[in-house]
């Protein structure tokens, strides 16, 4: 799978003849067929791996969302990466959870849309969303201001610290950002 997924090898790669000796072995003791057909429900099985362990890490820590678009011999990509500092590694993590061809008008609701899909799947609240980084793009633009409106009604604007309508972790977090 490595090979296909990090070395753009294409999936047929395991029915050639020189792979074939290194793997055959592999798949007899395994007692499984290995073509070009069921690769694909290994990489999805893989990839379904992948996204419960990072639903696992990211439940409940504040995240920052970086969304980009790109558009390369014709096709049109969507990327979706989050961001979180990690107290065990005293560093930023940084995972891509989405590259998403897009065939449908890039408008900011359709945008919001393709987003709060990838959100979901790593069940991924928009609580957590601390910012949004995205380039200036007026589909970008116009997405992060249907979040944002997403966000108001969810918080009450801040009036004045007592009668503050967010959750008790965000008071905690502006208290440590203040010293």
């Amino acid at each position: 799978m490595k090979l296909i997924c990090c070395h753009n090898v294409p999936m047929m790669c395991v029915e050639w003849d020189g792979l074939g000796l290194i793997l055959k072995p592999i798949c007899d003791a395994l007692k499984m067929n290995l073509n070009r057909s069921n690769i694909v429900c290994h990489l999805g099985a893989a990839a379904q791996n992948i996204r419960q362990e990072l639903t696992t890490i990211l439940k409940g820590k504040l995240l920052c969302l970086k969304i980009d678009c790109a558009t390369r011999l014709g096709r049109h990509i969507l990327g979706i990466n989050i961001q979180y500092y990690c107290e065990l590694q005293k560093d930023v993590v940084i995972y891509t959870i989405g590259m998403v061809e897009l065939n449908n008008r890039h408008t900011g609701k359709f945008l919001k849309t393709k987003i709060l899909e990838i959100l979901s799947q790593y069940e991924i609240l928009l609580e957590q969303i601390f910012t949004v980084t995205c380039d200036n793009g007026a589909n970008m633009i116009a997405d992060v201001k249907h979040h944002q409106s997403d966000a108001q009604v969810m918080f009450n604007p801040l009036e004045d610290e007592e009668n503050c309508s967010l959750p008790k972790h965000y008071l905690d977090l502006t208290e440590a950002i203040e010293k």
